[in-house]
């Protein structure tokens, strides 16, 4: 279908989809928005630190099913409610992985949004197992839309391509409320997707400014003067989109994990009101509103429209879910369980904060996530590629750390399994150049034969995200110059010895710090000739959310961080590597002339 016919359609099939006809005049309308975003398959609760009246306890925070019973509360206490995801509903971690979308598609279903943003993460898996997702959630007991205001999808080619007014994916929906009607759109990051995503080739992402303000003029064309549009643009780039839009009055926004609210009960940190209130083109009103992320939080914003479709008040509350604490800092620091009187107590002093009021899991949705989490171990143990040859695991070449191959095996090229894990990074994360991994981030050797789900887990245990950062020739000569001296300093840890897919070198343990390494070169994304790196040159380079911020002796990297010259991608490094190896189907070490290390010596 052609960009026209989206268009000139679009009027007819959102009244449509309303089931009812737009109102010639308006009238002011009061109506409380619901909201997450940036769930990211985050099914299950974690536990997180909460300091209140000046003790440090340890609670369960967020999950799906806590998620759920905070939606279905504050709709009974609200008299007019809309429930939305603001985009980035999957693909974020192992969970999805493990279960390729079903656990998601039986959560989202029970949470019964009216609307769900379809964001650049939600691209991850391609089209047809997105299709999968939104499938499955139609199969629930609710009707939810799904919007992509500025995607368009090629009929005949893409699974979510929009043939009739109720398929897939449509651009906008009335929602009719005491007979007003409010419109509702949704703004995908076209670049970002495009960039870093899986969409099909066919699949046109256009402008986001345009887009919304085409549709935005067509709504008040039709006397719909109501308008939100969900965001998975960032929240910076949604204040650039509210200033550049005329007639927009609210924004929900996914993409960049935003905390709002000035809190101190938790660690994360945020100097954001909620909601953040700016104006549009015209000088009125635009609040702005995030829900954080990993079903952690839920947003009650309450809104007034006058008569005119301007807002006239927009207030809230961002609801941060827990459960009752169930551990207790003592005066040495360590965590001890609470007793009932303490218990007690601390439920009542949270209380009385209503941002941060306990809340219990629903029991349909606890039920059934219970139910995906016993099947883990079944589905850890399916198999997702063929390892052709040992792929051994070793920190400092030669060190003998490997359970499986000798020291003499890794002398000269070192880990063979950590640079594969950096080149399932850079192919992550396909607008990456090169990408960067510690060797103590990677846990186990891989021996040859069948490759499982559970494998991949145990390799790399740790929540970590793909970082991409924005550095000269100069600075990734640099840090990798640190992560070797850390590695061998007396205060440092072997852990920090650097790894790399499109980048090689060699080094000369002998020689003083940071001038080890020699002939470094680059080959981005395994595409081109190699060639010596130029300081001057600025390249993009995945790596681990870990070492991103400085830690392991990579202490550039940290500087790059704090200068604001980063990307966070948002997906979980064991996913990356199980998307690798499944698009591999059989692994195998590197080649030789690829391999990082390309030689060593001085040790």
């Amino acid at each position: 279908m052609n960009k026209q016919l989206i268009f000139s359609t679009l009027l007819t099939s959102a009244l449509l989809t309303a089931c009812h006809p737009a109102p010639e005049t308006t009238k002011p309308l009061s109506v409380t928005l619901l909201h997450v975003g940036d769930s990211l398959s985050n099914i299950n609760a974690k536990e997180m630190e909460l300091t209140v009246a000046g003790n440090r306890y340890l609670a369960n925070v967020g999950g799906a099913a806590r998620t759920i019973q905070a939606l279905e509360t504050l709709s009974e206490q609200n008299e007019h409610t809309l429930r939305f995801h603001s985009g980035n509903a999957i693909t974020g971690n192992s969970y999805y992985t493990l279960f390729e979308g079903k656990a998601d598609a039986e959560v989202t279903k029970l949470a019964c949004y009216d609307a769900i943003g379809i964001g650049s993460h939600d691209f991850n898996a391609g089209e047809p197992a997105l299709k999968e997702f939104l499938n499955g959630v139609d199969r629930g007991p609710c009707v939810t839309t799904y919007l992509g205001s500025n995607i368009e999808f090629k009929a005949g080619d893409s699974p979510l391509a929009r043939i009739q007014k109720d398929d897939t994916v449509i651009p906008v929906i009335l929602k009719m409320v005491e007979d007003e009607a409010v419109g509702i759109l949704s703004i995908n990051p076209s670049e970002k997707t495009q960039n870093s995503s899986s969409p099909l080739e066919s699949t046109r992402f256009h402008d986001e400014v345009k887009t919304a303000q085409k549709l935005i003029n067509q709504l008040h064309k039709s006397d719909v003067n109501k308008i939100v549009v969900l965001s998975q643009l960032g929240f910076e780039r949604d204040l650039d989109l509210a200033s550049a839009l005329k007639g927009v009055d609210i924004i929900l926004g996914a993409g960049s994990h935003t905390l709002m609210g000035n809190w101190t009960e938790i660690s994360e940190t945020s100097s954001l009101s909620y909601p953040t209130k700016t104006q549009d083109a015209d000088g009125n009103p635009v609040c702005i509103a995030y829900a954080w992320n990993h079903y952690s939080a839920v947003g009650e914003l309450h809104v007034n429209w006058d008569n005119l479709g301007v807002v006239s008040n927009c207030q809230g509350t961002l609801h941060v879910l827990v459960d009752a604490p169930h551990e207790i800092a003592g005066s040495n620091g360590e965590f001890s369980p609470i007793s009932d009187f303490q218990q007690a107590m601390v439920v009542k002093s949270l209380q009385s904060k209503s941002r941060l009021i306990p809340v219990s899991e629903q029991e349909q949705t606890k039920n059934m996530i219970a139910h995906f989490n016993s099947q883990i171990e079944r589905i850890e143990s399916r198999v997702i590629a063929t390892v052709q040859d040992n792929l051994c695991l070793e920190r400092i070449p030669g060190e003998g750390r490997s359970k499986i191959c000798s020291a003499a095996e890794t002398r000269q090229h070192g880990s063979v399994i950590t640079p594969l894990v950096a080149e399932a990074f850079m192919k992550a994360v396909k607008t990456s150049d090169a990408a960067i991994q510690n060797a103590g981030g990677v846990r186990t050797d891989i021996s040859m034969g069948e490759l499982t789900v559970g494998h991949a887990q145990n390799l790399l245990p740790f929540n970590n995200l793909i970082i991409e950062l924005s550095m000269t020739g100069e600075e990734i000569k640099s840090v990798l110059e640190e992560a070797v001296a850390y590695s061998v300093d007396e205060n440092g840890t072997t852990g920090g010895f650097p790894y790399a897919a499109g980048l090689r070198w060699d080094l000369d343990m002998s020689q003083p710090r940071g001038q080890r390494l020699s002939n470094l070169q680059i080959n981005p994304q395994f595409t081109n000739t190699w060639q010596d790196i130029d300081p001057r040159e600025t390249y993009r380079i995945a790596t681990n959310n870990y070492i991103a911020l400085g830690r392991d002796g990579y202490e550039t990297f940290g500087k790059v961080v704090r200068d604001g010259r980063y990307q966070d991608t948002y997906i979980y490094y064991t996913q990356a590597f199980v998307d690798f190896a499944r698009n591999q189907g059989t692994l195998k070490p590197m080649a030789p002339a690829n391999r990082p290390v390309q030689s060593i010596k001085g040790l």
